[in-house]
């Protein structure tokens, strides 16, 4: 996963990403199905002025349902959030299934 220390850098082009209230960041996760029946899960937290303070990628194989994978993407980023001790993270996801279930 992402080390702590990472260097911020800042990127201007995302015009669809809305950034957290002040003093928050926001931990945006995804899963991709890949051309070989494996998931990528994707992590990425940035900060009010878009900073990417962090990221993560993982492949996991053996899902066939896209909600599993996506689950396992939350799981993954919380237990970033929890190794690295941050608080005050938003989490956003577009698995409505999840959102709900949770």
């Amino acid at each position: 996963m992402c080390p702590p220390n990472l260097v911020a850098s800042t990127r201007g082009s995302n015009m669809s990403w809305s950034p957290p209230p002040k003093d928050y960041l926001k931990l945006n996760v995804d899963a991709h199905l890949l051309g070989n029946g494996s998931w990528g899960l994707c992590m990425i937290l940035r900060g009010e002025d878009e900073s990417n303070v962090g990221a993560a990628t993982m492949i996991v194989m053996g899902f066939e349902d896209a909600s599993l994978a996506e689950a396992l993407g939350l799981r993954e980023a919380m237990a970033m959030e929890d190794r690295f001790q941050l608080d005050r993270v938003l989490f956003k996801m577009d698995a409505k299934v999840i959102v709900v279930a949770i």
